[in-house]
């Protein structure tokens, strides 16, 4: 991997499906498009397309995700998820590292010396890193000194290029927290 020279972040639509639109965006799913709609409801988004999977992930593995994980029946559940209104959250993440096989770390301003990291087990093909206000998620990226940005980053990768994004990540962390735009990346 090139060395990464900055961090920072690449906001998520503020609606409640911030946490599937930050997953896309550093994963870069293009698996399944969005599906059109009848008439006159609105067409899906990719986001919309990555909290329907999520849904059916969830829903197909009724053992795994059961009542006592979600707090409702599976099938309820499913349903509830699959409605734009509803936020995801450990639910939604442990199941997004699984079915895209990602390790999914995630950063918040009010502990910012450590991620919380979901891990996918079937070996993951790349690390996410998100960043969770409390209330929304955005994905932090990596600038090369080449300019080129970097969304999935190496799971598991060398002992000092962890420490180099983790050192980039605190600080972009700081920046968005004190609310500078300049920790903003497109």
């Amino acid at each position: 991997m090139a060395e990464i020279v900055s961090v920072g972040v690449r906001r998520a639509a503020r609606d409640d499906s911030c946490l599937f639109s930050a997953v896309r965006a550093a994963v870069g799913d293009d698996d399944e498009a969005p599906r059109r709609r009848r008439c006159c409801a609105r067409a899906e988004t990719p986001a919309d397309a990555l909290r329907r999977r999520c849904a059916d992930y969830v829903g197909a593995r009724p053992k795994r995700f059961d009542e006592a994980a979600l707090g409702m029946p599976n099938a309820a559940y499913r349903r509830w998820i699959a409605r734009r209104k509803n936020w995801g959250g450990e639910v939604e993440l442990v199941a997004l590292s699984e079915l895209l096989r990602v390790d999914i770390a995630v950063w918040s301003p009010f502990r910012s010396d450590e991620a919380l990291v979901y891990r996918s087990p079937e070996g993951a093909r790349g690390l996410v890193h998100l960043l969770y206000s409390g209330t929304h998620y955005d994905a932090l990226v990596g600038r090369t000194a080449g300019g080129a940005t970097v969304s999935l980053f190496p799971a598991g990768g060398d002992a000092a290029a962890e420490a180099r994004i983790k050192a980039h990540l605190a600080g972009a962390i700081a920046r968005a927290a004190a609310g500078r735009e300049g920790a903003t990346a497109r």
